[in-house]
């Protein structure tokens, strides 16, 4: 039989990238940032950022800038 693949949800492998994406900025290596963040290896991290941003990981540092989503409660309310 073959092995059955575990797929992460789109959200998770999104937060994922996020946190290799802030290491990347902060200065690791392509490897510690995906260890970081929960991938098996760099060309784990390559393959999926590739397919998400259609970009390598070392781009994503001088390209994207994360914006936090806003704070809970933060909505104006209507009168």
């Amino acid at each position: 039989a073959a092995a059955q693949l575990r797929r992460d949800p789109p959200d998770a492998l999104w937060l994922r990238l996020q946190r290799a994406a802030s290491s990347l900025q902060a200065g690791l290596s392509i490897t510690d940032a995906a260890h970081e963040a929960g991938f098996a290896d760099a060309a784990h991290l390559s393959r999926v950022c590739r397919r998400m941003f259609g970009i390598a990981p070392s781009e994503i540092a001088d390209v994207i800038e994360w914006v936090p989503p806003p704070a809970t409660g933060a909505e104006p309310k209507l009168t």
